[in-house]
């Protein structure tokens, strides 16, 4: 019984140690997790599967994705991966209105017709969602449009406009996440 307090302290060193290597393994954990199912979904593929789901009639919210700083997605990324044509996706500002650094327009296409866009010049990629509304045609797109929240800052009648014919007719509404 000479050396208890020596025996002890060795215990409680070990269990002192026992904990620390716990702790480092949750936080290892945590950024592990972080990084595989982080928000690292690139628009195009976040937008263009909800458009697959949606179309031709139908709304819900992407999955959050990241615009890397000069990157510019345009309706014509999605008409190939949807089989939407490209004059019947709008994009809107959305919940982004203020911010400067987003440009969300319309430019003539390579064949006369109308494509719109968005463009992100933010010197870190910018987080966002989207609300994507469909309608089988522009009229009815138009009406799900003006049934959103008034602070999203949104001109339905844009999107009639830029629809015109086609069929169906998508806004794609950017959302803070």
């Amino acid at each position: 019984m000479l050396n208890n307090k020596g025996q002890a302290f060795s215990v409680f060193e070990l269990m002192i140690a026992g904990v620390v290597a716990f702790a480092i393994l949750i936080i290892l954990l945590s950024v592990i997790s972080g990084v595989m199912f982080s928000t690292n979904n690139d628009p195009l593929n976040a937008i263009g599967t909800t458009l697959k789901t949606v179309a031709p009639s139908g709304q819900t919210l992407t999955d959050k994705f990241q615009v890397k700083s000069g990157v510019t997605v345009r309706a014509t990324n999605f008409a190939t991966k949807t089989d939407l044509d490209a004059s019947s996706i709008m994009f809107f500002k959305g919940m982004f209105e203020d911010n400067d650094l987003l440009k969300v327009d319309v430019s003539d296409g390579s064949n006369g017709t109308k494509v719109s866009y968005m463009s992100w010049t933010g010197s870190t990629a910018l987080t966002a969602r989207a609300q994507v509304i469909c309608g089988a045609t522009a009229a009815e797109a138009v009406s799900a449009l003006e049934l959103l929240d008034s602070s999203f800052n949104v001109n339905a009648s844009d999107l009639g406009n830029y629809c015109g014919d086609a069929k169906p007719c998508c806004a794609i509404v950017l959302d803070k996440p």
